[in-house]
C-alpha cells in the first residue's frame, strides 16, 4: 500500500509544473473552453524559454494549466480501453488486488510520460469538443481513489485497527472492504464500458 501511495503521489506531483495551480482551474472553465492549438503551442514555447515558471504571468499560467488538463483528459480518453481491460481482468479474477494497483500505477506513469513528451516537444493534439472527456477523466479518478483506499488500514485509525484485532473482527472487516472495493470497481467499469464504442 505504501508503495502504491508513493507512486501515486509521485504521479500527482509530476503531472507537470502546470498542474501545481490546477486547483485554480474551474471544471466548467475547461469544459467550455475552446481549444486553440496555436495559442497552446505559443504558451508552451514561452514557458520553456523561462528560467523559472514562477516568472510566468498568472493569466498565462492559468491558460496553460487548462490546456495541459485538456491534454491529460484527452489521454484518459485514448487509454480508456486499457483501463477497462485492466478492471475486467480484476473483476474476472485473472489478477489480484495488488496487481491491479501496480498495473494502474504503471499505466498512469506511461500516460504521464506521453503527456510530458508531447508538451516538451510542442506537439499539440487535435482535440475535438468531446463532451465525454470529463466523464472518462472522472471515472479514472474514481478508480484511483478506490485503489488508494483499497486496504482496511487506509480507512481506519491505528487505534481502531488495534481494537478490531483485539475483538477478532479484522478478518470480517477486511472481507467487507474487499467486497465493497469489488462493487465500486464493478460500477466504475460498467460506467466506463458505455463509452468504449466511441
Amino acid at each position: 500500500m505504501k508503495e502504491f501511495r508513493e507512486a501515486s503521489n509521485s504521479i500527482n506531483s509530476k503531472l507537470g509544473n502546470y498542474f501545481l495551480k490546477r486547483e485554480n482551474v474551474g471544471h466548467l472553465e475547461i469544459k467550455n473552453m475552446k481549444f486553440n492549438k496555436k495559442h497552446s503551442r505559443e504558451l508552451l514555447q514561452y514557458s520553456q524559454n523561462l528560467r523559472n515558471l514562477d516568472e510566468m504571468p498568472d493569466d498565462m499560467w492559468d491558460q496553460l494549466s487548462k490546456y495541459s488538463a485538456i491534454l491529460w483528459k484527452h489521454l484518459d480518453w485514448e487509454m480508456k480501453e486499457i483501463y477497462a481491460d485492466l478492471m475486467a481482468k480484476f473483476l474476472n479474477g485473472e489478477i489480484s488486488e495488488g496487481t491491479l494497483k501496480i498495473e494502474f500505477v504503471r499505466l498512469q506513469k506511461s500516460q504521464e510520460q506521453v503527456h510530458k513528451s508531447l508538451e516538451s516537444n510542442l506537439i499539440i493534439l487535435s482535440t475535438t469538443s468531446n463532451p465525454n472527456l470529463d466523464n472518462i477523466a472522472d471515472l479514472i479518478s474514481d478508480l484511483k481513489s478506490v485503489l488508494e483506499e483499497f486496504a482496511v488500514e487506509s480507512t481506519f485509525s491505528l487505534k481502531d485497527l488495534q481494537q478490531l484485532v483485539i475483538e477478532k473482527k479484522y478478518a470480517e472487516v477486511e472481507k467487507q472492504k474487499k467486497f465493497q472495493n469489488y462493487e465500486l470497481i464493478k460500477e466504475i467499469y460498467s460506467n466506463l464500458k458505455t463509452y468504449l464504442d466511441d
